[in-house]
C-alpha cells in the first residue's frame, strides 16, 4: 500500500506541469503563451548592454533569417592568430587524459590564455 501511495504522490506533484503542457496544445492558449513569451524576450533585450554599430547587421540578419554566414575578418578574428593559437594548444590538449574520444576537458584559465580561440568559441 505504501508503494501505491508514493506513486500517487509523485503523480500528483507532476500534475501542474502536465496540465500546462497539455493546455499549450490548444491553439488559442498556445498563441496567448507565445505572445507573452515574445514580450518577455523584448523586455530582456532592453536590459542587455548596447551593441557596437558594426555588430548590428549581423544581429539583424540572425533575427530575420535565423542564421548568418560571415567571414572571420568581418568578425574581427585574426585568421593567422587563430591558427597559431590552435597549433599551440593542440599538443597540450592531446596530452590531457580524455574520458571520451570525442571530447576533452580543459580549464577556462588555459582557454582564456588563447584569446583568439576564446573569441572564436572553440
Amino acid at each position: 500500500m505504501i508503494l501505491n501511495e508514493n506513486y500517487l504522490v509523485k503523480k500528483l506533484k507532476r500534475l501542474p506541469g502536465k496540465l500546462k503542457r497539455e493546455s499549450l496544445r490548444i491553439p488559442m492558449l498556445d498563441h496567448l503563451y507565445y505572445g507573452d513569451y515574445i514580450k518577455r524576450l523584448e523586455n530582456h533585450a532592453n536590459s542587455l548592454p548596447a551593441l557596437e554599430p558594426v555588430d548590428l547587421p549581423l544581429l539583424n540578419s540572425l533575427f530575420k533569417q535565423g542564421t548568418v554566414v560571415t567571414s572571420l575578418e568581418e568578425l574581427a578574428i585574426s585568421y593567422k592568430e587563430l591558427i597559431d593559437s590552435a597549433e599551440d594548444i593542440l599538443p597540450k590538449l592531446r596530452a590531457l587524459p580524455i574520458p571520451k574520444l570525442e571530447s576533452c576537458i580543459t580549464y577556462r584559465e588555459e582557454l582564456i590564455s588563447y584569446p583568439q580561440l576564446f573569441k572564436w568559441g572553440l
